[in-house]
């Protein structure tokens, strides 16, 4: 540097910078909930339900560190209640938390939906606002006092289960037809629950048609009561069985149920009675199935009125389902003869013909193939087959096409790939 002028003193100077932090704990000095001017919600069975607009606020948040929130209290509520935000469940069911919290700018997009199957009268579930303040430090939450939301949920009915009868190609009826509508008869309400109504959902009416579905079998039914057309069978329990010829349909029914107009005023015992009695009409039904030989697979249809009754409120529906009926192929017997005469031939000479005639069994619905067998017996000197054997031409073009096996050691077969059996009848 230059040299200081004449009368000038040049002074050494140094400095130094250091920082400190200084701790603020966040503070929310207090929290506002803004109770929604409706706190009564109304729905239905298994159904979702709009939550009430929530507004939570606190004093100005300058610096952003403020998380608003609000809490549904899980405890309160029905078990296994479901929480949805913008359509999307919140809470999974294995979370055992005693809050559902929900962030505050959603809560108008909030739904809940009750356990399945459940209907109940004016829960209370409590809700609260909740601030968190959060800072590098520490954070801070602070909560209002709760509030209720009243919940009511009105029952719905509920479909049935349905099911299926088997029965075995050519041996007889199923007899257990009628057992097996009534298995099928399940309605998903059917265990009381903590806070429902103490019986499950009834079964008021049943109607099964009397033909197939499909065309493909003939069905007949019989058994104990069963009605024919303009003889309907009125039991002395109030059970009315009829055949309805407009809708080839059987028809079962109770006396009570027909002469009360708002099954709610049934008593809970009352409609188990004639859920059973229903079911035991049912139950001796009997179905015999054809045509000979058919193993294909059907169905007929089950209609069921079921009601559900909780808050004085019936809510009655009707359902119906395809009850399956699988059948299962059994062999029939082929036709074969062979003729008992001395087949007479030169040695060397030209190959001898075998008179034999195979035949398709009785069964003609084009489910079964034919498979034949011939075994050439041994030499008893060379103990090798006595011969070979040959096709030398071709079955009829329209009755199908065959698979000719060499199986060694003087064992052929001749296997029908496929048949036309109506053809094979008439030819």
């Amino acid at each position: 540097s230059a040299p200081p002028e004449s009368g000038e003193v040049d002074i050494p100077r140094a400095s130094a910078v250091d920082t400190f932090v200084i701790p603020v704990t966040p503070v929310i000095t207090e929290v506002i909930v803004g109770v929604p001017d409706f706190t009564n919600i109304v729905g239905l069975e298994d159904k979702k339900m709009d939550f009430p607009f929530v507004n939570i606020t606190g004093l100005v948040d300058r610096d952003g560190s403020e998380l608003e929130f609000i809490e549904i209290l899980r405890a309160s509520a029905p078990p296994r209640l479901q929480v949805f935000v913008n359509g999307v469940r919140l809470q999974e069911p294995d979370d055992t938390s005693e809050w559902i919290r929900v962030p505050a700018g959603e809560s108008n997009n909030i739904e809940i939906r009750g356990h399945t199957h459940w209907s109940g009268n004016r829960f209370p579930v409590p809700v609260r606002g909740v601030i968190v303040d959060e800072s590098t430090t520490d954070d801070t939450t602070a909560f209002t006092e709760p509030f209720d939301v009243n919940i009511t949920i009105y029952p719905v009915f509920d479909r049935v289960a349905g099911g299926s009868s088997n029965g075995v190609e050519d041996e007889g009826p199923i007899t257990e037809a009628g057992a097996n509508i009534v298995s099928a008869l399940r309605l998903g309400d059917r265990v009381p629950r903590n806070g429902n109504n103490d019986e499950p959902e009834t079964i008021s009416k049943v109607e099964f048609k009397a033909s197939s579905t499909k065309g493909i079998l003939d069905f007949a039914w019989s058994g104990t009561n069963v009605p024919t057309a303009g003889s309907p069978v009125n039991l002395a329990n109030g059970i009315n069985l009829e055949y309805d010829t407009a809708t080839d349909s059987y028809v079962i029914t109770h006396d009570t149920i027909l002469a009360t107009s708002d099954l709610a005023t049934l008593t809970d015992a009352e409609r188990v009675e004639i859920d059973g009695q229903i079911k035991d009409a049912i139950r001796p039904f009997v179905l015999a199935f054809g045509p000979e030989h058919e193993a294909r697979d059907d169905s007929f249809t089950v209609t069921v009125d079921t009601v559900d009754v909780n808050l004085g409120v019936a809510s009655e529906g009707t359902s119906s389902y395809e009850h399956y009926v699988n059948i299962y192929a059994v062999a029939d017997t082929p036709f074969v003869d062979a003729t008992d005469e001395l087949l007479n031939g030169t040695e060397d000479g030209p190959n001898i013909p075998l008179p034999i005639t195979i035949d398709h069994s009785d069964d003609v619905d084009n489910s079964e193939i034919p498979f034949v067998r011939i075994t050439i017996p041994n030499d008893p000197f060379t103990n090798a087959p006595m011969g070979t054997l040959e096709i030398t031409s071709a079955p009829n073009a329209t009755v199908g096409t065959y698979l000719f096996d060499d199986l060694g050691g003087g064992v052929y077969t001749i296997n029908a790939t496929s048949l036309n059996y109506q053809q094979a009848t008439d030819d």
